[in-house]
């Protein structure tokens, strides 16, 4: 596992899809914009590993966010397809508040409480963080490349 190794998600990312599209065909937008970043990683040899969620707050828009693990050579593919990308891992700002569109940091301990804030109930969420140990067997190959 990654976590074992010494390696966890490096990136967080949040996306905002167009306004005026609906609920369903923002979904599909968001699935599409992290996919699209997930076969830009892997025609860079490295495989998606990360988690993906789907929000939408009491009044507000449906947005996404992606936690990732991205290896150093590879940050330059998160850099491209941010419209801003936070130098330091900033956590007194509520992610939803950002006003553009594609958003990226570097991933802090408490981002994956974050993400899988709307999920507690599903499972423990040590058997969450087992399930994504999980991928990182093909992961841990790239892991030595960082």
């Amino acid at each position: 596992m990654l976590a074992k190794e010494g390696y966890g998600f490096t990136v967080m990312l949040s996306y905002r899809p167009p306004a005026h599209l609906s609920d369903a065909e923002k979904q599909k937008n968001i699935t599409l914009e992290f996919s699209r970043l997930g076969q830009k990683l892997e025609r860079r040899g490295q495989p998606y590993v990360g988690l993906r969620v789907v929000e939408k707050k009491a009044g507000g828009e449906l947005h996404g966010h992606a936690l990732l693990f991205v290896l150093r050579s590879n940050l330059d593919a998160i850099r491209g397809w941010a419209d801003t990308f936070e130098k330091s891992a900033r956590v007194d700002y509520d992610e939803y508040q950002i006003s553009v569109a594609r958003h990226a940091r570097p991933a802090v301990e408490t981002d994956v409480q974050y993400v899988l804030k709307q999920h507690r109930w599903l499972v423990p969420a040590m058997m969450v963080l087992a399930q994504v140990g999980g991928f990182g067997k093909k992961a841990t190959q790239f892991a030595g490349d960082a």
